[in-house]
């Protein structure tokens, strides 16, 4: 069983660089669709955020100092990651008192 789940979360490194991105992006577009699917109540007690920034997703939960509910994807797939998209990015969690999050960082990242 353990081979198996090994094999299985190796798929993005042994993959194609297309490949792999096309699985980040789903992944990416599932988390949104989740976000957006929260009933208004519960954005609002939790304070879920969900945010773009170019070809980024950042999604934001300021109630809950979780790193799963604080997460940074597609960021360096589209295009190079920079230091401003990254300052931008710090902005946003720095600016909801956010001091625990996610990058999401796969081997076809750029920069590596």
């Amino acid at each position: 069983m353990t081979a198996n789940f090994r094999k299985e979360t190796m798929l993005t490194e042994n993959g194609t660089s297309t490949f792999a991105k096309q699985l980040e992006f789903a992944e990416l577009h599932a988390w949104w669709d989740q976000w957006e699917a929260f009933p208004t109540d519960l954005v609002q007690q939790f304070r879920f955020g969900k945010h773009t920034l170019g070809e980024v997703v950042v999604l934001t939960c300021a109630a809950i100092p979780f790193p799963l509910f604080n997460r940074v994807m597609g960021l360096g797939l589209a295009y190079p990651a920079t230091e401003k998209d990254l300052d931008n990015i710090l902005a946003l969690f720095n600016a909801q008192n956010i001091k625990s999050l996610l990058i999401h960082h796969i081997p076809h990242t750029q920069p590596p």
